[in-house]
C-alpha cells in the first residue's frame, strides 16, 4: 500500500517522534511505500520551553518537513498528499495539535485513515479536549493504541470504533547491559519532569528508603518544566543533596543506553498516566520497573515478575517496592529481558485496521 505518516519525526526530540519513526520503518519493512510528513515547527517557543531537536540524530532521508503550527494551509496539504495514496496514519497526542490533525484527516477523504491515540485524556485538561478527539474519531476508520485503558476511553467517545491494542515496543534499540554493583541501589527517573509525573513523590520515597538504612541514589534525567532552582531547593530542604542527582535537559538518543546501563531500576512515580514509553526502554535494557498503578502502566509491568506496581502518591509503598526489587534483583532483571515486543507487531496491527 501507499501509506502516509503525518506526525513529529526525528530530529524532533521525544518519544512521539521516536514512535513515529519506528512505526514508519515497520510499515516500510512490510513492503509498503511510506511517505513521511513531519513538522518544521511544532509549538510556539513560549508554550514549549525545551529543546526542539536532538542534534545528534539527523532526519531520515525520506522525511519531508511540511507542517508548521501557525500555518493551517500546511495541515491541509498534508491531507491532500495522503489522499493520493491508500492510507493516512496520524498520531493523537495533545489537543494543541487537534486542529492540524482534524484538518489533515478531513482533507484526506477517500483514503483509509488510522489514528494512533497516545493520550485520550490529556494530562492537563482544557475546555474542548474531549470534543476535539470525538471530532477526529468521526473522521477515521480505525484506532491503534498501546493500553486497554486508552481503548476504553476511545470507545466511550466513539462506540463501535475498530480499535486495536498492541503492547508498546521500545522506542530505541537498547540491549541489556551489565548492571553496576548493587551498593548503592541506583534508581532512575527518566523523561519530561512535569507535575503529573509524581517526581516529588519519588524524592519522599528515596528519603524513606534512606531512613531505613538503605544505600540508595536517584537520578532525575530529562527536561524540567519548572525552574531547576525549585528542585535544588527541594533537595536541600529534604536533605537529599547527596542521594539525588539532577540531570536537566533532553537526553540525546545516543546517551540513553549508557544511562539505563548505569542504573538498577526505573522508577515511574506517575500520579496520572495513560501509558509510558520509558517502561519498554527499561525492559529492553534489562532493567526492572517500579511504577504506580495508574492508566495503562499496570498493563506494562508484570507485578512481582519484571517489576512492582504500587498505589499512586504512596512514597512508603514505593520505598518498599524499590528495596524488594533490590533484594531480588537478578530474578527481576532476567524477567525484564524476557518480556519484549517489536515494531513489526505494531505495523501489522495498523495494516490490519486499514484492510478492514
Amino acid at each position: 500500500m501507499d501509506i502516509t505518516y503525518f506526525g513529529p519525526l526525528p530530529p524532533h526530540p521525544g518519544g512521539i517522534a521516536q514512535h513515529g519513526h519506528n512505526l514508519a520503518e515497520g510499515l516500510s519493512g512490510r513492503g509498503n511505500r511510506v511517505q513521511r510528513l513531519s513538522w518544521r515547527t511544532l509549538y510556539p517557543p513560549r508554550l514549549y520551553p525545551g529543546r526542539t531537536a536532538d542534534r545528534g540524530r539527523p532526519p531520515h532521508e525520506r522525511n519531508s518537513e511540511l507542517a508548521d503550527w501557525w500555518a493551517p494551509s500546511s495541515w491541509v496539504r498534508a491531507g491532500w498528499r495522503a489522499a493520493a495514496g491508500d492510507a493516512l496514519v496520524v498520531p493523537w497526542v495533545t489537543a494543541f495539535h487537534a486542529p492540524a490533525v482534524i484538518s489533515a484527516l478531513a482533507a484526506a477523504q477517500g483514503t483509509r485513515r488510522i489514528l494512533v491515540v497516545h493520550n485520550a485524556r490529556p494530562h492537563e485538561r482544557h475546555p474542548g479536549d474531549t470534543a476535539a478527539l470525538r471530532t477526529a474519531l468521526h473522521l477515521v476508520d480505525g484506532v491503534l493504541c498501546h493500553a486497554d485503558a486508552i481503548r476504553d476511553d476511545v470507545r466511550e467517545l466513539a462506540p463501535g470504533m475498530p480499535c486495536t491494542v498492541v503492547a508498546h515496543p521500545p522506542n530505541l534499540p537498547l540491549t541489556p547491559g551489565r548492571p553496576p554493583p548493587t551498593e548503592p541501589l541506583r534508581v532512575l527517573v527518566f523523561g519530561y519532569v512535569r507535575a503529573y509525573k509524581g517526581v516529588e513523590d519519588a524524592l519522599v520515597a528515596v528519603r524513606a528508603a534512606a531512613d531505613r538504612g538503605a544505600s540508595i541514589e536517584l537520578t532525575i534525567a530529562g527536561e524540567f518544566w519548572e525552574p531547576i532552582e525549585r528542585w535544588e531547593e527541594l533537595l536541600r530542604r529534604q536533605g537529599l543533596t547527596e542521594q539525588v542527582v539532577l540531570r536537566p535537559g533532553y537526553v540525546p538518543d545516543a546517551e540513553v543506553a549508557e544511562l539505563f546501563a548505569s542504573h538498577h531500576l526505573l522508577l515511574a512515580p506517575y500520579r496520572s498516566a495513560t501509558q509510558s514509553g520509558t517502561i519498554p526502554l527499561a525492559r529492553a535494557a534489562g532493567r526492572p520497573v517500579v511504577a504506580t498503578d495508574v492508566g495503562g502502566l499496570g498493563e506494562a509491568v508484570a507485578d512481582g515478575l519484571d517489576g512492582r506496581l504500587v498505589p499512586p502518591q504512596d512514597p512508603g509503598a514505593m520505598a518498599d517496592a524499590m528495596l524488594e526489587v533490590r533484594d531480588g534483583f537478578e530474578a527481576y532483571r532476567t524477567a525484564s529481558q524476557d518480556r519484549r515486543t517489536d515494531w513489526g507487531h505494531v505495523a501489522e496491527a495498523v495494516t490490519a485496521l486499514m484492510r478492514r
